[in-house]
């Protein structure tokens, strides 16, 4: 559905009609769907709560590998993690 490089950038979202979405809005899909997380959906769709979130996204997103061992998880390189033992 994209180059690689846009889909090692952020996750990617099948939307209950089919379509697909990216970063952002494909946790807001997700909220869409978990009962008592419906109105985050809908509170992150509209400005200002959508700028924060795509930015919030993208700075988590950009930083996964260093926030997930800096919380004790598995050290990763280029991508890829080492498998626990």
């Amino acid at each position: 559905p994209a180059p690689r490089t846009e889909l090692d950038a952020a996750m990617w979202v099948r939307t209950p009609d089919g379509d697909l979405a990216s970063a952002f809005a494909g946790w807001r899909v997700i909220m869409a769907e978990i009962p008592g997380w419906r109105w985050a959906a809908r509170l992150g769709s509209v400005p200002p709560f959508s700028w924060f979130g795509a930015l919030g996204y993208r700075l988590v997103a950009r930083w996964r590998f260093r926030i997930s061992a800096m919380l004790g998880g598995p050290q990763c390189e280029d991508g890829a993690c080492r498998l626990p033992e």
